[in-house]
C-alpha cells in the first residue's frame, strides 16, 4: 500500500507526463516545418513513450480518473495532428493519404459530437481495445513519415486498413 502522499505525487507525476506529450507535439510539429527531421522524430518517440507510461502507472497505481482519461486522449490527438499537420502541408503524403487523413479526423471529430450531445457535455468516447491498436499502427506510420523511410507508404496503407477496421468495430458496436 503506498502512503497518501506518494499517491498524490504519482497522481501528479502521471498527468504531468500526459502535458508533457502535449508539449511534445508543438515541438515536434515546429521541427518537422524547420526541416529537423530526426529531432522531431526522437521527439515523437518520447511522446510515444510517454503515452506509453502514463496509462500503465495510472492502472498500475489505481490513479485512473476522469481528467486523465480525458487529458490523455487530448495528448494522443495533439501528438497525432503534431506531426501530421506539417506533413499535410510539406505534401508528403499522397492525394490518397491526405483524404484518409481527413476521413479519419471526421470520423474522431463525429465521434466526439455524438458523445457530447449524448452526455449534454464536452467528452471525448471512452477507449477499446481496436483503439489502442490503431494509435499504435497510426504512431508507427508517422515515425516512419518524419524520418522518410522508404516503407512509409506501404505502412500508411496498413494503417488506413486497421482504422477502417477500428472505425467499423467502433460505429458498430456502440452501447446504446
Amino acid at each position: 500500500m503506498i502512503s497518501e502522499k506518494r499517491r498524490k505525487f504519482l497522481f501528479y507525476f502521471v498527468n504531468s507526463l500526459t502535458i508533457l506529450r502535449i508539449v511534445l507535439a508543438f515541438i515536434v510539429l515546429g521541427l518537422i516545418f524547420s526541416g529537423y527531421r530526426r529531432q522531431a522524430f526522437v521527439i515523437f518517440l518520447i511522446g510515444v513513450a510517454t503515452d506509453l507510461l502514463d496509462g500503465d502507472l495510472a492502472r498500475r497505481f489505481k490513479l485512473v480518473s476522469k481528467i486523465g482519461e480525458t487529458l490523455d486522449s487530448l495528448a494522443d490527438l495533439f501528438l497525432v495532428y503534431g506531426a501530421v499537420i506539417p506533413l499535410f502541408f510539406l505534401n508528403e503524403f499522397t492525394l490518397l493519404i491526405k483524404i484518409g487523413i481527413i476521413i479519419a479526423t471526421l470520423l474522431v471529430f463525429v465521434s466526439v459530437l455524438k458523445h457530447t450531445i449524448k452526455n449534454k457535455k464536452i467528452t471525448l468516447p471512452g477507449r477499446r481495445p481496436s483503439t489502442t491498436i490503431n494509435s499504435y499502427f497510426v504512431y508507427t506510420n508517422l515515425a516512419l513519415f518524419i524520418i522518410n523511410s522508404p516503407f512509409k507508404y506501404t505502412m500508411a496503407y496498413l494503417t488506413f486498413f486497421i482504422i477502417a477496421i477500428t472505425a467499423i468495430d467502433y460505429f458498430t458496436n456502440q452501447k446504446k
